[in-house]
């Protein structure tokens, strides 16, 4: 294996470090999600950037999470976990099991799994992807994790902090009063069964005022903080920047449209990756069963259409993308190369977007970006050619976790309007 590709990629890192590097493992879970949605893959190394576009708009989000309720079901089980007398090394054996519960109560709550958003749904007891590990991030974003922790650290805290909670004063709601440095912030109060009885993800009034408060708060000056002072207003949108940009601030429009941009550009790549790879498919005497060159050809003349409609936007935008990196490396440095790839791409599309249908020269350039970052490379090892089914890469542009931000405005928006118990 090259240097320069162990450097960039790493793929020989094993997942050993997960439980102790939360910010890691949950872009490790994103990547392995990616698998299960062809529209997220990322086959020539712009995710780097799109994240951390997603994380400048929607902090605390992540493609895997689901529904908004699963905010205040992690910190329960924690509480639940809290109130038992268990020596250490039950507590992980117990968190568990209360995760698998509350699948199963989830289940039962709702009734259908497909399209449900239950996290393990389908798994079950089986499942090795537990709600806490897709939110854990997510939860001390918006201030609902008070402890620096990974979910094993958290629950080795727990015996000291229930040691010290046995010797401090209650007020006349049993809240602890005066008892230091606490693992969660004071939320609402769980189910009196939970997490044993049927569930669903609707969100009380009560919850769905306190998600919206946190995300104005702890996320202020964010798309994500904007739409929880509004939630309705994610319904009429497909994309961030259907937003109306009345309804955001000037910084705001020009992260967006720094998204769009970014966006709209790149994916122009991505569709010429799709051809060149039915391509070499086809000079390789291979002929996968999803391929289909003249569909793939014909997305990427429409994004030459699109792009050429806006080219004037788009050389504007790229002779000063300068401007575009200071949003990007506010808190997430990007690797010169990938830099330095990304200049490359919409400087060419900038000058003439057709030009990446016709110079072999910038196939050239797509094959040694390709075998730079993965291993091993589709475009030029047969074997890895092969095990190829022909689905495309890459086909829809980024998104950035919008859905994600939609759906909890959703649930959020209904539980404002919401009145009565939820279970």
């Amino acid at each position: 294996m090259a240097q320069g590709h162990i450097s960039e990629y790493a793929p020989q890192s094993s997942f050993g470090w997960l439980d102790h590097d939360d910010a890691a493992a949950e872009r490790m879970r994103e990547v392995l999600k990616a698998f299960e949605e062809k529209e997220t893959i990322d086959a020539l190394g712009f995710g780097v950037v799109r994240d951390a576009l997603a994380n400048t708009m929607f902090p605390g989000t992540s493609t895997i999470q689901t529904r908004a309720r699963y905010f205040f079901f992690i910190p329960w089980i924690y509480q639940r976990c809290e109130r038992l007398d268990l020596p250490p090394r039950e507590l992980d054996a117990k968190t568990r099991e209360l995760e698998i519960t509350l699948i199963e109560s989830l289940r039962a709550g709702i009734g259908r799994i497909r399209d449900a958003g239950i996290i393990g749904g389908r798994a079950r007891k089986k499942t090795k992807r537990l709600p806490s590990s897709v939110y854990w991030n997510g939860l001390a974003t918006l201030g609902f994790r008070l402890a620096d922790a990974s979910p094993a650290e958290l629950r080795r805290l727990i015996p000291a902090l229930r040691h010290r909670l046995a010797r401090v004063d209650r007020d006349d709601n049993g809240e602890v009063i005066g008892a230091g440095p606490m693992l969660w912030a004071r939320l609402p109060r769980a189910p009196e069964s939970f997490p044993y009885e049927p569930l669903t993800f609707d969100l009380t009034e009560e919850e769905a005022t306190y998600l919206a408060e946190a995300m104005q708060v702890r996320t202020a000056g964010t798309v994500l903080a904007r739409l929880a002072a509004t939630p309705k207003l994610a319904a009429r949108c497909e994309l961030p920047w259907d937003i109306p940009r009345e309804n955001l601030s000037p910084q705001l429009n020009d992260v967006i449209r720094h998204a769009r941009l970014f966006s709209e550009v790149t994916h122009g790549a991505n569709l010429l990756y799709n051809v060149m790879l039915c391509d070499v498919a086809t000079r390789a005497g291979l002929n996968p069963e999803n391929a289909n060159h003249d569909a793939q050809l014909e997305q990427l003349e429409k994004w030459e259409d699109r792009t050429r409609a806006q080219q004037d936007e788009v050389r504007d935008w790229a002779a000063d993308l300068t401007a575009f990196w200071r949003v990007i490396e506010r808190d997430s440095p990007i690797p010169e190369r990938t830099r330095r790839f990304v200049q490359w791409w919409v400087e060419i599309v900038a000058e003439d977007p057709s030009a990446p249908r016709r110079d072999e020269s910038i196939r050239d350039a797509i094959q040694q970006r390709e075998r730079r970052i993965k291993s091993p490379p589709r475009l030029t090892d047969r074997r890895a050619l092969e095990r190829w089914n022909g689905t495309a890469f890459g086909q829809a542009p980024f998104a950035y976790r919008f859905r994600t931000a939609k759906r909890f405005m959703a649930d959020i928006a209904a539980g404002l309007g919401r009145t009565d118990a939820v279970p």
